[in-house]
């Protein structure tokens, strides 16, 4: 292994001596196993194969060389997860002693929900892998022929790698909420609602009602991952649970978005007191321009939200007497920028359309 370092930016580049076999297999089908290293170690990495892979440090004829670039760390953190993606060309990884890596969360499951979990051919894990840039496998199992247990008592581990604490525990949220599904309460059993009180990255629950869980969800999803880019906050459901973590801001923002939205399910009038709020803008619109705003059962301002990244709900019922309601958009100052233009765009067409102009 040869090293050349930047000592301005601390970035650099490594070589790394393969098998062929071996870079096939980091490489993976369609490059998506390299692009997952990349992803997670923040590393670039490249695959020179053939008989000059080697360059001018020779190697043997048929090995491949991969070429590292990025900081100190990124490329550590490369070569670390490059040796567990090796690992399991050949069988089940095993680490001795996990408190040793900075990087890494460990998730305790029931034996007989691995297979569920791995998905087929190791499908799932990857979707976890892709959504939240980490790097997935199970300690001692061998991914192509994982164990099957009928024993509800024994367990085993999955290692959740990746340098950024928020994504192992987006990841790790993910894998809880699959096997809530398969063994309901196998998590949540004695959750209550929580709130932590510390300032910086840390993990809120919140017990939701029965009646309230799909809603929450929205159609695959939706609803959940605009609560989540809206507050800066991790918002998963595991069973009946909600799982906000970030920052004690970020959490604050999220539960309130989320009773917001479940008060509104029952028709509930929200006001909000928007003075002093940085998350908040205000547009206040003419009581005859609300349903072109909102569009059809609301799918304008959805469209809006999904686009722009922010949560978005207009005050008042719509059959109060008020003649302007107000709309407020919730999310990072950028996105409600972008958000509010969408807007006024969308009111300039019922002022210029005369097709739209009585709608």
């Amino acid at each position: 292994m040869t090293s050349q370092a930047n000592s301005d930016r601390d970035e650099g580049t490594e070589t790394k001596r393969v098998s062929k076999d071996e870079a096939a297999f980091i490489l993976g089908q369609g490059g998506r196993t390299k692009a997952k290293l990349c992803a997670v170690s923040g590393a670039q990495i490249d695959v020179n194969e053939g008989r000059n892979a080697g360059g001018a440090s020779g190697g043997s004829p048929g090995g491949s060389q991969l070429r590292i670039r990025g900081t100190a760390k990124q490329r550590f953190y490369a070569l670390k997860y490059i040796k567990f993606v090796i690992a399991q060309r050949l069988g089940p990884v095993k680490i001795e002693d996990t408190s040793v890596h900075d990087d890494l969360a460990i998730l305790v499951v029931p034996a007989d929900t691995v297979s569920f979990i791995m998905g087929k051919g190791g499908s799932y894990l990857r979707l976890v892998e892709e959504e939240w840039q980490t790097l997935l496998f199970f300690l001692s199992v061998n991914p192509k022929n994982p164990r099957v247990s009928s024993d509800p008592t024994r367990t085993e581990r999955l290692a959740i790698f990746g340098p950024d604490e928020r994504r192992r525990r987006g990841a790790e949220l993910k894998v809880m909420a699959a096997i809530e599904t398969k063994l309901p309460g196998h998590f949540t059993v004695n959750v209550t609602d929580f709130e932590d009180s510390e300032e910086g990255f840390a993990t809120d629950t919140l017990v939701l009602k029965d009646e309230d869980c799909s809603y929450a969800i929205g159609r695959s999803g939706a609803t959940r991952r605009k609560l989540a880019r809206a507050s800066s906050c991790i918002v998963e459901y595991v069973g009946r649970i909600a799982y906000l973590c970030g920052t004690k801001t970020e959490r604050a923002c999220a539960r309130e978005y989320l009773q917001w939205l479940l008060r509104q399910r029952v028709g509930e009038h929200i006001h909000v007191e928007h003075n002093g709020r940085q998350d908040v803008t205000m547009l206040m619109l003419s009581s005859n321009f609300v349903g072109y705003i909102a569009g059809h059962k609301g799918s304008a301002l959805r469209a809006i939200e999904e686009e722009t990244s922010t949560f978005c709900f207009i005050e008042g019922t719509a059959d109060d007497s008020e003649d302007q309601k107000p709309l407020l958009i919730f999310g990072c100052a950028e996105d409600r920028r972008v958000a509010e233009g969408l807007v006024w765009e969308r009111m300039s067409e019922k002022f210029d359309d005369p097709a739209v102009a009585d709608e």
